[in-house]
């Protein structure tokens, strides 16, 4: 395994990260790559249960006109699975030391020569499909004031920044984000929910612990700022 440098922001190393999305690409059909895994596997660690890492790796690499099935020996396939237990190693390690410093993978494979554009679309389609996983298990968090806020940017890029829920109005409708911007948001709405269920499973029976703060209480991600001015900005 990797040696785990203090800035790795809960990523693989550049090189395994490259041969990983080849290796997702060509055994998925192009129907999965690296980003999207790294949003199932955020899902998995900071969600109400871990998804079973044969669950994980089914998902990836499975074709999208295919039923997941039993993953079939390839000559990477044990490299892979090595590399997914790392991943998910580091996206514990940094949420439970250094949460604000997590990353998620959001770059553009396909990007024109010299554009550094990120594209959250992968990431946050994969981080809802961890989410589908043990769909009833995430009731207490859109039950939560504010859950569904926090979860709106992530649903948005998922979709393109389409809103496709009609009898709900679109939370970013006035607002003009750049990509980055997004991305930013998109962060915080992770660093939300991996809050929400830190203090859920600390007390799952208190409603206190399952609503957030006030507007002009601490953030509950521990920033030290007001929680409008933090988290509370997703909401």
């Amino acid at each position: 395994m990797n040696s785990e440098p203090d800035d790795d922001f809960g990523l693989l190393s550049e090189a395994d990260l490259a041969e990983l999305d080849r290796i997702l690409d060509d055994r998925s059909g192009g129907c999965y790559g690296a980003p999207a895994l790294h949003g199932m596997l955020v899902a998995s660690v900071i969600g109400p249960e871990p998804i079973p890492t044969e669950q994980l790796l089914r998902s990836a690499l499975t074709p999208g006109d295919r039923v997941a099935s039993d993953i079939e020996d390839f000559p990477e396939s044990a490299w892979v699975e090595e590399k997914v237990d790392e991943w998910l190693h580091r996206i514990d390690r940094v949420f439970r030391e250094q949460p604000r410093a997590f990353a998620p993978l959001v770059y553009q494979l396909k990007l024109d020569e010299g554009d550094a554009t990120p594209d959250p679309q992968a990431w946050c389609r994969g981080f809802l499909d961890g989410m589908e996983y043990h769909e009833e298990d995430w009731n207490p968090f859109f039950k939560s004031r504010n859950g569904f806020g926090i979860l709106a940017p992530i649903l948005l890029s998922a979709h393109g920044g389409q809103w496709e829920m009609e009898d709900i109005p679109n939370p970013f409708e006035n607002l003009d984000l750049t990509a980055d911007q997004i991305c930013e948001v998109v962060q915080v709405s992770i660093l939300g929910i991996e809050s929400f269920w830190k203090r859920y499973h600390q007390d799952p029976g208190s409603t206190q612990m399952i609503q957030e703060p006030g507007r002009n209480e601490p953030c509950f991600c521990g920033s030290g700022k007001k929680y409008k001015h933090c988290c509370g900005l997703v909401a």
